[in-house]
């Protein structure tokens, strides 16, 4: 434990979690109990925010770059290879996502009550209530269905739910569309300037996923509330970028 509290190299927080929850067990064995529970908390410490796979890729990729200029070539090559299974993992649920997400707008252009209704049973799946970015795609689509039909105060619950599960993934098509529906949300609520910094930040995203075909279509809608809210200048810089987008 001392040695690796002094060790400035990157660190395994797993292992480093093993070896604390040994000495807790070790100290419970002998009746410490105070040192026990200390010894536990700390190990629980060690893996606070790596449910998250971003910042645990991020550990294995340093600790890979570490070990490899250190001449640990094995070592290196393993937590290579770990980084990478992370990496696909990452990309598959992202994949799975935009799935959901394009069956999700398809139900939306059929009778809305319909939609709705099939969206709120694709919510009830157990096995889509554990994969957070799908559930929440599926929550921005039914706040879309609800707002359709007018029903405002029940597509914010919605909207809200989608936004705060989507809250810690990078860009994507489908964090964009749940960023630009809670900013459809908030215009039907005429909360124009949160509004305003939904649409700004989704279409942002979109640019940089280089999605034209997407940006083009959110671009005009957005022009359009501009437009309906008389603000012919900002509406027109969006209405070219629809244009410019769709070439």
């Amino acid at each position: 434990m001392n040695q690796l509290e002094k060790d400035p190299q990157p660190h395994d927080a797993f292992f480093d979690a093993q070896v604390y929850a040994n000495i807790g067990l070790h100290y419970k064995y002998v009746d410490k109990v105070d040192a026990a529970i200390e010894m536990f908390q700390h190990a629980i410490a060690q893996t606070q925010g790596l449910q998250d796979p971003k910042p645990l890729t991020m550990m294995y990729w340093n600790m890979s770059r570490y070990l490899a200029d250190s001449q640990q070539y094995f070592l290196a090559t393993l937590y290579g290879h770990k980084t990478l299974q992370l990496l696909l993992q990452t990309y598959h649920a992202t994949l799975r996502s935009e799935m959901y997400h394009y069956l999700g707008q398809a139900m939306l252009h059929q009778d809305q009550q319909k939609a709705l209704n099939d969206l709120e049973r694709l919510l009830q799946a157990a096995s889509l209530q554990e994969d957070a970015l799908t559930f929440a795609c599926l929550s921005s689509a039914t706040a879309e269905a609800l707002l359709r039909l007018g029903k405002v105060k029940k597509a914010y619950e919605y909207a809200q739910i989608a936004c705060k599960l989507a809250t810690d993934y990078e860009d994507c098509v489908v964090t964009a569309s749940i960023i630009l529906t809670s900013g459809s949300v908030a215009y039907a609520q005429k909360e124009y300037q949160e509004g305003d910094t939904q649409f700004r930040t989704g279409l942002k995203m979109l640019e940089r996923l280089r999605n034209r075909e997407e940006l083009a279509d959110k671009s005009a809608i957005y022009a359009q509330l501009l437009e309906e809210r008389g603000l012919q200048k900002e509406a027109l810089t969006f209405y070219k970028q629809a244009y410019e987008s769709s070439r």
